[in-house]
């Protein structure tokens, strides 16, 4: 949410923006250099939470995890972060306010965190029994999906009790890819573009 904030949303609420597309920089290159360079940085943090997180464990109960299922949270990790940065890059190339984008932004954050999760414990106690299916509904199914490869190696409490190799690999990349492209042409006016050159 903040690094969305930081390289998109706020230099285009502050006129930041503005000023870098006087320079010899298309609206695409600002967009496209910046979603990556957040994708980057959500891998690199997620390898050294993983790191200390191991050392950790390591140095108080005496136990390696193992490198495969480190590997595999490490994935999971790094590809939800990606998943919910995507979510905020949508929103920070919709709105041009970064009072807007904040205010969306942690409602996004609410709604998968608290809101949905609740929403399907309802619509399971009221007979509808899709509470399995749940995890393919939030940016957070990366992570469940490499909980249950590495669940053999991990705690019982660790692992998903259901998961659909297909679905969560279709499922991981339409929250990452879907969001974005949606985001691109709304931020690089691409819409507008191919409008105007129809009117010609």
């Amino acid at each position: 949410l903040y690094l969305a904030y930081s390289l998109l949303a706020k230099p285009r609420g502050t006129g930041a923006l503005e000023f870098l597309l006087s320079k010899p920089i298309t609206r695409e290159e600002i967009f496209i250099n910046r979603f990556l360079g957040g994708a980057i940085t959500a891998f690199v943090s997620s390898g050294v939470f993983m790191i200390i997180l191991s050392i950790a464990l390591l140095s108080i109960t005496g136990t390696f995890v193992g490198i495969l299922p480190t590997i595999y949270i490490f994935i999971g990790l790094s590809l939800s972060l990606v998943a919910f940065y995507s979510l905020m890059f949508l929103i920070g190339g919709a709105v041009k306010s970064s009072g807007t984008f904040l205010g969306l932004s942690i409602f996004a954050y609410v709604f998968f965190l608290f809101i949905e999760p609740s929403l399907f414990f309802v619509l399971d106690l009221n007979g509808i029994h899709i509470l399995k299916y749940e995890d393919y509904f939030s940016f957070t199914a990366p992570l469940a999906f490499t909980e249950n490869l590495a669940g053999k190696s991990l705690s019982s409490i660790f692992t998903s009790f259901y998961y659909n190799a297909p679905l969560e690999v279709i499922d991981v990349a339409l929250w990452i890819f879907v969001p974005v492209i949606i985001g691109y042409i709304l931020f690089t006016r691409l819409l507008e573009k191919r409008k105007l050159i129809k009117n010609r």
